[in-house]
Formats: C-alpha cells, sequence, structure tokens
C-alpha cells in the first residue's frame, strides 16, 4: 500500500518529493536525496529532514490542534506508530528502502524494550525513532496533559 502511494505521489510530480520527517527523538540521520539511492536513479528519496521540538511545539497535527507544520507544495510527513513488531516493521523497512524514503517511527517503550534489535534496525536505517508512549493506554484522550 504505501509503495502504492509513493508510486502515485511519483507520478503526480517529478521532482523529488520530500518525506519530511520529525526530529523529536534522540537521533535525527541526515536526509537521503534521491540521488543518493545506489542502483535507482529514479529514487523518491528524501528531501529535508524537520526537527520539532517537543517543549516549542507540544501540539502539531491538523485533526486535534490548530499548529501545523511548515511543508511545502507536495511535501508529505511519513510516521508509523507502534512497534517496533519484527512481522511489521521488516515489511516496512524493506518497502522504504527500495526508493530511498525516510520516516519517522514512534515506538512504544515496552515494545522497544522487548525487541531493541528492532529499534536499532530502524536507525541502522537511517530513520528516525521517538516514542509514542510507554504502554500505550487506549484511554490517552481522558488522561491530563501532566
Amino acid at each position: 500500500m504505501i509503495a502504492n502511494v509513493l508510486v502515485m505521489i511519483r507520478k503526480r510530480s517529478r521532482t523529488v518529493i520530500g518525506a519530511a520527517l520529525l526530529g523529536c527523538c534522540f537521533m535525527t540521520p541526515q536526509p537521503a536525496l534521491a540521488a543518493d539511492c545506489a542502483g535507482n536513479p529514479n529514487a523518491l528519496g528524501t528531501s529535508r529532514t524537520l526537527v520539532v521540538d517537543p517543549m516549542e511545539h507540544p501540539r502539531i497535527g491538523t485533526m486535534q490542534y490548530p499548529e501545523t507544520l511548515p511543508l511545502a507544495d507536495h511535501e508529505v510527513v511519513l510516521t508509523f506508530d507502534d512497534g517496533p513488531l519484527p512481522k511489521y516493521s521488516n515489511q516496512v523497512l524493506a518497502i522504504l528502502a527500495s526508493p530511498c524514503v525516510k520516516a519517522t517511527f514512534f515506538t512504544i517503550g515496552s515494545q522497544a524494550r522487548f525487541n531493541p534489535a528492532g529499534v536499532r534496525k530502524l536507525l541502522a536505517a537511517g530513520h528516525t525513532v521517538g516514542t509514542h508512549s510507554q504502554n500505550h493506554p487506549l484511554t490517552m484522550n481522558k488522561m491530563p496533559l501532566e
């Protein structure tokens, strides 16, 4: 599905489209440009990395909050929540590797503790890793901000 979306985006624009990455975690890799994708001159690539300081921008998102990211035309933010779960994380990594696209993975602390090799694999592939929560409570919308 992601591959289809990326191909569709590529067909709509002849320029390299950015998958802007949220860098509000412990590692922000250098952006991989399409020209850097060995063996794939038509790779989509990643045009730039956005670093978002959660202290300055604690609530970003068009659905719930008034503040959004400063994206250019045809730029997207590609994020994945939960995990790492080897069955799914490995599939997503393989899909993103082909067009040399980078993303931000918001992991769950307990799953990251259970699968630290999965987190290291995300980082080694040049993706950004952030935290989503420790245990992914289903009552987050009822919890106080503190």
